[in-house]
């Protein structure tokens, strides 16, 4: 699926509708990342607002920009203490 918003094209929305529980990443520009299914996946954060917000990356490549935080993604910091949740995929449904 591609999808124009904001007049930049924002292509595989599909990779933002899997369920994802984050884990903190040491690099500041890359805040976040978690691996699927042997697919490593990394948060990036843009020069907001001239660019979208986030920029997913998955095994090192940019597949999707968007602003709004999807609601099936866990960022690290909304887990309990030693959940032992960290950087896996889940079904909210």
């Amino acid at each position: 699926m591609i999808v124009v918003n904001r007049g930049l094209i924002v292509t595989n929305v599909e990779n933002l509708d899997v369920s994802v529980i984050w884990e903190s990443n040491s690099d500041p520009e890359n805040p976040y990342r978690a691996e699927i299914e042997d697919e490593q996946r990394l948060l990036r954060l843009n020069d907001f607002p001239d660019e979208h917000l986030y920029t997913l990356l998955v095994n090192g490549a940019a597949v999707a920009d968007f602003d709004d935080w999807p609601v099936n993604w866990v960022r690290p910091e909304e887990l309990p203490a030693n959940s032992g949740l960290i950087g896996v995929s889940f079904n909210r449904g």
